[in-house]
């Protein structure tokens, strides 16, 4: 079973901490630590990936506020 860190942020300065030289795996969590998304990006894609889902209104994700990555 795939290890994911513990929760951080899900904001800007979080995202830039996430490296971009491999695919991740990420789980976005609201306040209550319930699930709202699973996702898989691309290598060289992580942060803009995560970006998207933090601002672009269609990919927006309503409610996350906590990210953990595998």
């Amino acid at each position: 079973m795939t290890k994911f860190t513990n929760a951080k942020k899900f904001n800007k300065s979080s995202i830039k901490n996430i490296p971009e030289n491999k695919p991740i795996v990420y789980r976005l969590l609201n306040n209550l630590n319930k699930e709202l998304y699973t996702g898989i990006a691309k290598r060289n894609r992580p942060q803009d990936r995560l970006l998207e889902h933090l601002n672009i209104k269609k990919e927006k994700i309503t409610g996350a506020t906590k990210i953990k990555i595998a």
